[in-house]
């Protein structure tokens, strides 16, 4: 009986082999997270909360924005928690503008991102971040007033 020997580490077929291998194994490890990813997002649509309308949550993250006006942590913002929850609950809190409307010391970095979610939402810009802070956040609160101003100057020239 004639026994094949193992090939080596070093030859090209044991190179093969090892890459097929991995990319086997990466394929099995994608292909799971995907199963477990629909696994829990049918998951979440059995809870109580999954059945809530979007409106319906869109109206809870407004509350609890309206709840956290002392939050000087943004790690703690409903704007910084809820997109985390899934991607529904992120999906919602896009397309909620009355919860990015409040830009303040906590969510100055972010300024721009809230303006762009917060579409035609009237802004709740705390009067320290306006006039008590360096020169950025003056020219930064001054844009923002103008961009809002001239969107007013358009809506006020339709409806004349």
């Amino acid at each position: 009986m004639h026994q094949e020997c193992p090939a080596s580490p070093d030859s090209d077929e044991y190179k093969i082999a090892s890459f097929l291998r991995d990319i086997t194994i990466q394929e099995v490890i994608a292909h799971m997270g995907k199963y477990l990813s629909s696994i829990r997002y049918r998951r979440n649509g059995l809870a109580p909360i999954g059945r809530l309308p979007d409106e319906i949550l869109s109206s809870v993250f407004e509350f609890a924005d309206n709840d956290a006006y002392c939050v000087n942590d943004l790690d703690k913002a409903p704007q910084a928690v809820i997109p985390l929850v899934c991607k529904r609950w992120r999906d919602v809190a896009s397309d909620t503008p009355r919860l990015w409307t409040r830009i303040d010391e906590a969510t100055r970095p972010f300024a721009p991102l809230f303006i762009l979610h917060s579409k035609q939402a009237l802004l709740n810009i705390s009067h320290g971040f306006l006039y008590f802070r360096p020169p950025f956040q003056s020219t930064l609160s001054q844009q923002i007033l103008r961009k809002r101003l001239d969107e007013f100057a358009e809506f006020e020239h339709f409806i004349s």
